[in-house]
Protein backbone atom coordinates (compact mmCIF):
# COMPACT_ATOMS: atom_id res chain seq x y z
CA UNK A 1 0.00 0.00 0.00
CA UNK A 2 2.66 2.00 0.71
CA UNK A 3 4.22 2.26 -3.06
CA UNK A 4 -0.02 2.91 -4.09
CA UNK A 5 0.63 6.26 -1.72
CA UNK A 6 3.85 6.99 -3.13
CA UNK A 7 2.37 7.37 -6.88
CA UNK A 8 -0.89 8.60 -6.50
CA UNK A 9 1.07 11.78 -4.78
CA UNK A 10 4.32 11.84 -7.27
CA UNK A 11 1.23 11.88 -9.79
CA UNK A 12 -0.74 14.66 -8.33
CA UNK A 13 2.27 17.01 -7.52
CA UNK A 14 3.02 16.22 -11.45
CA UNK A 15 -0.51 17.02 -12.26
CA UNK A 16 -0.17 20.03 -10.33
CA UNK A 17 3.14 21.45 -11.63
CA UNK A 18 1.70 20.82 -15.38
CA UNK A 19 -1.42 22.63 -15.10
CA UNK A 20 -0.07 26.00 -13.72
CA UNK A 21 2.70 25.47 -16.38
CA UNK A 22 -0.10 25.52 -18.68
CA UNK A 23 -2.11 28.48 -17.12
CA UNK A 24 1.10 30.83 -16.79
CA UNK A 25 1.75 30.09 -20.60
CA UNK A 26 -1.57 30.32 -21.55
CA UNK A 27 -1.36 34.02 -20.21
CA UNK A 28 1.80 35.04 -21.03
CA UNK A 29 1.19 34.82 -24.75
CA UNK A 30 -1.72 36.82 -25.16
CA UNK A 31 0.07 39.05 -22.51
CA UNK A 32 3.05 40.08 -23.83
CA UNK A 33 1.28 39.89 -27.57
CA UNK A 34 -0.65 42.95 -26.01
CA UNK A 35 2.14 44.28 -24.70
CA UNK A 36 4.23 44.43 -27.97
CA UNK A 37 1.04 45.78 -29.67
CA UNK A 38 0.15 48.82 -27.38
CA UNK A 39 4.03 49.87 -27.31
CA UNK A 40 5.86 48.29 -30.10
CA UNK A 41 8.64 47.01 -28.58
CA UNK A 42 9.38 43.81 -26.41
CA UNK A 43 9.94 44.97 -22.68
CA UNK A 44 9.20 43.76 -19.64
CA UNK A 45 6.13 45.59 -17.70
CA UNK A 46 3.60 44.83 -15.80
CA UNK A 47 2.00 42.03 -17.89
CA UNK A 48 4.43 39.97 -15.56
CA UNK A 49 2.03 41.50 -11.85
CA UNK A 50 -0.98 39.08 -13.98
CA UNK A 51 1.14 36.40 -15.06
CA UNK A 52 2.41 35.98 -11.54
CA UNK A 53 -0.91 36.42 -9.91
CA UNK A 54 -2.70 33.89 -11.79
CA UNK A 55 0.05 31.48 -10.83
CA UNK A 56 0.26 31.81 -7.62
CA UNK A 57 -3.69 31.39 -7.78
CA UNK A 58 -3.79 27.96 -10.00
CA UNK A 59 -0.98 26.80 -7.77
CA UNK A 60 -3.05 27.48 -4.58
CA UNK A 61 -6.56 26.08 -6.25
CA UNK A 62 -5.22 23.26 -7.71
CA UNK A 63 -3.16 22.21 -4.36
CA UNK A 64 -6.74 22.45 -2.80
CA UNK A 65 -8.37 19.84 -5.90
CA UNK A 66 -5.67 17.37 -5.98
CA UNK A 67 -5.36 16.84 -1.85
CA UNK A 68 -9.07 16.40 -2.22
CA UNK A 69 -8.04 13.63 -5.68
CA UNK A 70 -5.55 12.07 -3.46
CA UNK A 71 -7.75 11.42 -0.60
CA UNK A 72 -9.97 9.92 -2.52
CA UNK A 73 -7.38 7.67 -4.69
CA UNK A 74 -5.94 6.59 -1.03
CA UNK A 75 -9.80 4.91 -0.34
CA UNK A 76 -10.15 3.47 -3.25
CA UNK A 77 -6.71 1.82 -2.65
CA UNK A 78 -7.56 0.61 0.68
CA UNK A 79 -11.23 -0.19 -0.19
CA UNK A 80 -10.18 -2.62 -3.53
CA UNK A 81 -7.28 -4.14 -0.76
CA UNK A 82 -9.53 -5.01 1.63
CA UNK A 83 -12.03 -6.48 -1.01
CA UNK A 84 -9.25 -8.83 -2.04
CA UNK A 85 -8.76 -9.68 1.37
CA UNK A 86 -12.27 -10.59 2.01
CA UNK A 87 -12.48 -12.45 -1.40
CA UNK A 88 -9.30 -14.90 -0.59
CA UNK A 89 -11.09 -15.34 3.17
CA UNK A 90 -14.50 -16.20 1.60
CA UNK A 91 -12.74 -19.13 -0.83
Amino acid sequence: MKIGKIIARMLSLLLRLWITACAAVMMYVPMSALAYAERGYKAVGGEWIVIAGLTVTVWYLMGLLLREWYKGTLAMIRLSKIECKDGKNEN
